[in-house]
C-alpha cells in the first residue's frame, strides 16, 4: 500500500492497494472513515466476488496492528502513524474492527524489528459457530480459500487452530512466502 498525507494533516493516509494483479485507489483523508475502495470507477464492497485477497489483506492490515479505535459520534483512532492508517483502510472497506479483534483474539506477537523489517502476530481461528456470515461465492472466512477449509477442521477446544499474520517490507515477505492467494480463493504457489 501506499502511504501520504503527513505533509497536509500529519497522519498518513492509505491512498493506493494492489492485490493479485489489480490496483485499488483509496479515497477519504487522515483517520476519517468515510472513503471508499476503486477499482476504476467501480466502488469495491466487503464480500463482492472476486475480491478475497483483497479482504485478507485488509483483515491482515486490521489484525496484524497495535491500534486501537473507539466507535462513537466522534471516532478515536489511536495508533502509529504506520499502523493507523491500515486499520482505517481496512473500516472503509466494510470490515468489523471490533468483531474481528473478538473472533480472531491474539495468542502472540513478534514485533517489528530493524532486524526483521516485519510484524507478525499470531490469532486462534473462530469457532465454527462464531463465524461471521460468509458470502455464497466464499468457502471460508479467513483466508477464504477452499483448500484451507477442506484439510483442516475449524478450531475446538480440544484443536485450538491458529494463523500467522505478517506485514512489513516487502522483499523481506516475499522471501519467506511460498505461497499467494489470490481472487478466485486459491492459493498459489509462488516461483
Amino acid at each position: 500500500s501506499d502511504k501520504t498525507g503527513t505533509l497536509t494533516t500529519g497522519r498518513m493516509t492509505v491512498v493506493s492497494l494492489w492485490s493479485d494483479h489489480h490496483c485499488y485507489a483509496v479515497t477519504g483523508q487522515g483517520y476519517k472513515f468515510g472513503g471508499k475502495i476503486l477499482e476504476g470507477e467501480h466502488q469495491i464492497h466487503h464480500g463482492d466476488k472476486e475480491t478475497s485477497a483483497l479482504e485478507a489483506l485488509l483483515m491482515t492490515g486490521i489484525l496484524c496492528n497495535n491500534t486501537h479505535i473507539t466507535f462513537g459520534p466522534e471516532p478515536v483512532v489511536l495508533g502509529t502513524s504506520t499502523e493507523a492508517p491500515l486499520a482505517v483502510c481496512g473500516v472503509k472497506f466494510g470490515l468489523d474492527f471490533e468483531s474481528l479483534n473478538q473472533s480472531y483474539p491474539r495468542v502472540t506477537e513478534v514485533p517489528f524489528s530493524s532486524g526483521r523489517k516485519m510484524m507478525t502476530t499470531v490469532h486462534q481461528l473462530p469457532q465454527l459457530s462464531e463465524v461471521p456470515e460468509i458470502p455464497q461465492h466464499q468457502t471460508s472466512y479467513f483466508f477464504p480459500s477452499a483448500p484451507i477449509v477442506e484439510t483442516f477442521p475449524y478450531p475446538t477446544v480440544e484443536n485450538p487452530r491458529l494463523v500467522a499474520l505478517v506485514k512489513g517490507a516487502p522483499t523481506y515477505v516475499l522471501d519467506r512466502s511460498t505461497h499467494v492467494l489470490n481472487s478466485e480463493n486459491q492459493l498459489l504457489l509462488l516461483t
